[in-house]
């Protein structure tokens, strides 16, 4: 069976998964996946610019990801301060991460690479370097 752009499987590789009327709905890791071995082909590109982006769209990513981590750190040790001063023991709504290493050294980090992610944005800027997608 054919999807409607004209190819044959389950994955629509040649649009825009979807959006060409695919019957074939591609979940978040599938999304991912393909997305990644876009990156990696990018990543070997004889054109900077491509290669710009692949580390603009890996570091963007991880960014992201540290940064949901350090939330949830961060939102674990709030629930844990007791609201009423008088109260014995504070309810744990969040249960914290497991991390072997300082917070500090997260969000340190966090913001190292946060000033990274900002000097690639500018040089795209300077350099008329399409970030938009993937």
């Amino acid at each position: 069976m054919k999807d409607i752009c004209g190819t044959t499987g389950l994955a629509c590789t040649r649009c825009n998964p979807g959006a060409c009327g695919s019957r074939y709905n591609v979940t978040q890791k599938e999304e991912k996946r393909m997305e990644m071995n876009k990156i990696i082909k990018m990543m070997q590109s004889e054109d900077y610019r491509e290669r710009f982006k692949a580390e603009y769209w890996q570091l963007k990513d991880r960014y992201e990801k540290l940064k949901a981590f350090n939330t949830k750190i961060e939102a674990a040790q709030a629930v844990r301060r007791p609201i009423d001063p008088w109260e014995d023991s504070p309810k744990t709504v969040v249960e914290m991460p497991k991390h072997d290493c300082p917070e500090w050294s997260l969000k340190e980090q966090e913001a190292i690479m946060g000033n990274y992610l900002h000097i690639l944005e500018m040089r795209a800027v300077i350099e008329v370097i399409d970030l938009s997608e993937v």
